[in-house]
C-alpha cells in the first residue's frame, strides 16, 4: 500500500508538471502576442497616414489584422474618446468609455491597459441585455500612440475565439480548463462555458502569491471537485494564466490499474509476511533492532528526499572542496548545464555565474568554517538569459559519517524588482515638475512632493493633516465641487481644469487629475492628486488667439481687395448696358421715334443689369459679415457664391472650371468656408497664369464620404515644387513677389478648416488624364464633418 501511495503521488506530481508546463507555455504565448501588438501600436506613425481616406486607413489596418488573427478590430480614438479610424468602419463615430481600463496610469500614461470582456462581435453591436448564454466576446486593450506629433488612444479588440480554439487544440485533457484573469480577479476568457454573472474569481492569498513566485501550483476544490491548478502571471502585463486539471479524470488511468497493482501487492505482502515470520525465528532480537533502525533510516531518507525536491528553493549538496554531489529539479530551471555535467562540476563553475559572482562563491566555500551558517546575496543569469537575484545560505550536515555542505538559494528577484520600482516611483514623486498630493480616505493630506511646495508656496509641514479646501480660490461655486466628487466616487477618477490660490492668495490655473486607490477589498485607501500650473500656458493661448484674429483680418482684407477688383470688372458690362440703353432711349425721345414696346424692352434690360449689380453687392455683403455661428447651406450654392465673387477674373484669364458637385446640405461656418475656397481658387488662378499651358483647367469635386463631406480642388498648372510643398501652410510663406502675396492665405485656410470647422486640409501633386490628355497639378483635399457640433 505504501508503494501504491508513492506511485500515485508520482502520478500526481507528473500532472503537476504537466499543468505547470501548459501554464508557462500559455503565459509566454499571450505575453509574446501582447508584446507584438504593443510594438504595432508604437509603430503606427510609420504605418498610418492620417491624411489618407478612411477607405485606405481601413485597408491598412485590415492588412495588419490579416497577419494577426489574435486581433478582431483596430480602433484609433481622438481626445474625446471617439473612434475616428477603425479597421471596422461600423465602429467609426462611437464613443468609448476608457475609464475602467486597468492599470490606472498614475505616473506613466504610455502603458498598455486592459478592459473587461465584452460579449459581442465588436463595439458596434454590443447587446447588454444578454446575460446568461455563452456569447462571442472580445477583450479591448488600450495604449496611447503618437501619430504625426499628436497623441491618440489606440484600442485593439482581442479575438477571444482565437485564444480559446488555440488552447483547446493544444490541451491533451478534455477536462482541462484554461482561464485568462486580470490582476483584479476579472476573468477575461475561459475555455469552459461561463456566464456574465460569474466573471470574477476570489483573490485569495494563494492567488496573490503567484505574483510573487511567478508560478504557483496546488490542489483546489472547484465545484466540489479536486483540481490541480497552476497560476502564472505574464511577464510584462497585469494578466494571469490559470490551467485547471480535473484530478479524478487525470488519474482515471491510474485507478483502472490500481486493482491489478493491489492484487499483486497483496500477494507480495503475503509472501513478505511469510518471509518476515521465517526471519523472525532465524534472527535474534538484536538483529531485529538493526532491521528496525535501518527501516527508520530509509524512511528518513525518503522523507528528506521528498522535502529536498518539493520546494521552490534551489537546493544542492556539495563537498567541502565545492564539488556538487546532488541538486534538486529547481536547478534545471536556472542553468543550461545538464544534470550529468553538474555532478562533474564545482559550484562556482556553473554557467549561470559571472566572473565576479563565481569568485565570491569560491571564496565563501573554501573559507567556510564547519558548523557555521553563511548568508549572502548573489545574482545569476538563468537559462533564458534573464538576470535573477538569490539569497544564498550555506550550512553543514553529517551524512554517512561525512561532512557535507547544504546550499539553499531563495529567489528574491521579485523583491528586488519591487524595491527598484519603489525607488523609481519615489524618484519620480520627488523630481516630477507636476505637483502631487496624497490624502487619506477622509481627504486629509498625508504627503506632498517638492513641486507642490514650489507651485503653492506651502511647505509639507504646513499642510499635513489638512483638507485641500484651503487651496480653493472662490472662483468655482459649490456645484462645481459636488460634480467633481460625484465623478470621483462613481468612476474613481477625475480630470479637469481648476483655479486655486497659492500661499500669497494669488490665483493660478492648474490641470488636475485625481485617482482613487483601493485595497484588495475595493475599499478606498487614498486619493492621489496630480496637477500642473498652466497659468502661463493659458496666457499664451490668449495671445495666440489674438494673433490669429489679426492674421484672419489681414487675410480677409486681402481677399476683399481682390474681390473689389473683381466686382469692378463685373460691373463694367452691366453699367455699359445701362448707359447705352439709357442714351438710346433719350435719343429716341428727342427724335420722337420711340414706341412703348421698345421702351419696355429697353427698361427691362436696364432692370436686369441693375438686378445683377444688386446681387453682386449682396454676395459681397454676405462675405463681409463677421458671422461666427454655423448655419445650414447647400454645397452648390456655396461654390456659386464663391465663383460669383471671383468668376470674372477666372474668365478673364481664360480658365475653364469643371464642376462635379453633389447636392449636399452642410452645417458649418459658411463665410469662413467660402474664404478658404476663394483662397485656393486664387492660388490655382495665379499658378495657371504663370504657366505656359494653353488649356487652363480647374476641377472642383464635392462628394459625401461616411460622415464627412470631401472637397477636392485641382488644377493643371504642373504642381508645387516638392522642396516647398510641406511649407505652404506656414504663416507668411509665399512663392509670389512681395507685391502679389502676403503668405497668410493658405495659413489662414488651414486654421479655419482645422480649428474652426474641425476638419482636415492637405495638398499633394498628382498626374491625371482628362479628355485623353495627360496633366499634372496640385490637388487640395478638404474634409469637413456634415454636422459640425
Amino acid at each position: 500500500m505504501s508503494s501504491l501511495s508513492i506511485l500515485k503521488e508520482e502520478s500526481i506530481q507528473n500532472h503537476y508538471k504537466i499543468s505547470e508546463l501548459y501554464t508557462k507555455t500559455f503565459s509566454n504565448n499571450i505575453n509574446q502576442d501582447l508584446v507584438n501588438i504593443e510594438s504595432i501600436i508604437d509603430n503606427l506613425d510609420n504605418i498610418l497616414d492620417l491624411y489618407d481616406s478612411s477607405y485606405i486607413q481601413e485597408k491598412k489596418l485590415n492588412k495588419i489584422i490579416k497577419n494577426y488573427p489574435q486581433i478582431r478590430s483596430f480602433n484609433i480614438l481622438n481626445q474625446n474618446d471617439e473612434i475616428i479610424i477603425s479597421s471596422n468602419n461600423l465602429n467609426i463615430g462611437l464613443k468609448i468609455d476608457t475609464q475602467e481600463y486597468i492599470p490606472k496610469p498614475f505616473f506613466n500614461n504610455n502603458i498598455l491597459r486592459v478592459s473587461k470582456p465584452i460579449f459581442a462581435r465588436d463595439f458596434y453591436n454590443i447587446d447588454k441585455k444578454k446575460t446568461d448564454n455563452k456569447l462571442t466576446s472580445f477583450i479591448p486593450i488600450l495604449k496611447n500612440s503618437t501619430i504625426k506629433g499628436s497623441i491618440y488612444k489606440v484600442i485593439i479588440n482581442l479575438n477571444v475565439d482565437y485564444f480559446i480554439n488555440n488552447y483547446q487544440n493544444e490541451l491533451k485533457f478534455d477536462s482541462a480548463v484554461v482561464e485568462l484573469v486580470r490582476i483584479d480577479g476579472l476573468v477575461l476568457f475561459s475555455t469552459k462555458d461561463i456566464v456574465m454573472d460569474s466573471l470574477f474569481v476570489n483573490l485569495n492569498k494563494k492567488f496573490l502569491n503567484s505574483l510573487e513566485n511567478r508560478l504557483l501550483t496546488e490542489i483546489e476544490v472547484v465545484d466540489n471537485k479536486e483540481n490541480i491548478v497552476s497560476y502564472m502571471p505574464t511577464t510584462n502585463y497585469p494578466l494571469i494564466i490559470s490551467v485547471k486539471l480535473d484530478l479524478e479524470s487525470s488519474l482515471s488511468g491510474w485507478e483502472e490499474k490500481r486493482y491489478k497493482y493491489f492484487t499483486i501487492t497483496v500477494i507480495l505482502v503475503l509472501v513478505s509476511v511469510l518471509i518476515a515470520l521465517f526471519l523472525f525465528f532465524l534472527y535474534s532480537k538484536e538483529k531485529e533492532k538493526e532491521i528496525k533502525l535501518h527501516k527508520l533510516q530509509i524512511n528518513d531518507q525518503i522523507k528528506f528526499k521528498a522535502l529536498f525536491e518539493k520546494t521552490n528553493m534551489l537546493k544542492m549538496f556539495i563537498e567541502l572542496n565545492g564539488a556538487i554531489t546532488e541538486v534538486n529539479s529547481v536547478c534545471s530551471q536556472l542553468v543550461n548545464d545538464s544534470f550529468e555535467d553538474i555532478k562533474k562540476m564545482k559550484i562556482w563553475e556553473l554557467s549561470c555565474w559571472n566572473t565576479k559572482e563565481s569568485q565570491k562563491i569560491k571564496d565563501m566555500i573554501l573559507n567556510y568554517k564547519v558548523g557555521s551558517d553563511l548568508e549572502k546575496e548573489f545574482s545569476l543569469t538563468d537559462k533564458f538569459n534573464q538576470k535573477r537575484f538569490f539569497n544564498l545560505i550555506i550550512s553543514s550536515l553529517y551524512i554517512d559519517n561525512k561532512i557535507s555542505l547544504v546550499v539553499f538559494a531563495l529567489d528574491i528577484t521579485n523583491k528586488k524588482d519591487k524595491e527598484t520600482l519603489l525607488k523609481q516611483s519615489y524618484t519620480v514623486f520627488n523630481n516630477t515638475r507636476d505637483g502631487i498630493m496624497v490624502t487619506n480616505k477622509d481627504g486629509n493630506i498625508v504627503r506632498v512632493n517638492r513641486s507642490f511646495e514650489i507651485i503653492t508656496g506651502y511647505k509639507e509641514t504646513e499642510v499635513i493633516g489638512k483638507n485641500p479646501k484651503f487651496l480653493q480660490s472662490g472662483v468655482h461655486n459649490k456645484s462645481y465641487y459636488v460634480k467633481m466628487w460625484k465623478n470621483l466616487n462613481e468612476n474613481g477618477f477625475y480630470e479637469g481644469e481648476i483655479v486655486n490660490k497659492n500661499k500669497k492668495s494669488e490665483h493660478f490655473t492648474e490641470w488636475l487629475t485625481i485617482n482613487t486607490v483601493y485595497d484588495e477589498n475595493s475599499k478606498i485607501l487614498n486619493y492621489i492628486g496630480v496637477f500642473s500650473d498652466i497659468s502661463f500656458q493659458k496666457e499664451q493661448e490668449q495671445i495666440l488667439r489674438e494673433q490669429e484674429q489679426i492674421l484672419f483680418q489681414q487675410s480677409k482684407m486681402a481677399a476683399m481687395g481682390e474681390m473689389i477688383e473683381n466686382i469692378a470688372h463685373q460691373w463694367r458690362q452691366p453699367l455699359s448696358v445701362i448707359s447705352t440703353v439709357a442714351t438710346g432711349l433719350k435719343l429716341q425721345k428727342e427724335f420722337g421715334i420711340s414706341n412703348e414696346e421698345d421702351e419696355i424692352k429697353e427698361l427691362t434690360a436696364i432692370n436686369e443689369s441693375a438686378q445683377y449689380l444688386s446681387n453682386t453687392i449682396e454676395d459681397f455683403k454676405g462675405f463681409l459679415k463677421n458671422n461666427k455661428k454655423a448655419n445650414i447651406f447647400n454645397s452648390i450654392s456655396l461654390f456659386n457664391k464663391a465663383l460669383s465673387l471671383i468668376g470674372s477674373k477666372l474668365k478673364n484669364k481664360e480658365i475653364t472650371i469643371i464642376k462635379d458637385i453633389e447636392n449636399l446640405d452642410i452645417y458649418t461656418l459658411e463665410n469662413e468656408l467660402i474664404q478658404v475656397v476663394i483662397n485656393i481658387l486664387n492660388n490655382a488662378k495665379d499658378a495657371l497664369e504663370s504657366s505656359k499651358i494653353v488649356d487652363k483647367l480647374i476641377f472642383i469635386e464635392v462628394f459625401k464620404s461616411n460622415k464627412d463631406i470631401t472637397i477636392v480642388i485641382k488644377d493643371n498648372a504642373g504642381g508645387i515644387k516638392e522642396s516647398i510643398i510641406n511649407r505652404i501652410f506656414e504663416p507668411y510663406f509665399t512663392t509670389k513677389h512681395q507685391s502679389q502675396g502676403t503668405g497668410i492665405g493658405l495659413y489662414m485656410s488651414a486654421e479655419i478648416i482645422i480649428n474652426h470647422i474641425k476638419g482636415t486640409i492637405c495638398v499633394k501633386n498628382e498626374e491625371y488624364t482628362y479628355e485623353n490628355k495627360e496633366y499634372q497639378g496640385a490637388v487640395f483635399t478638404i474634409t469637413i464633418p456634415i454636422i459640425n457640433e
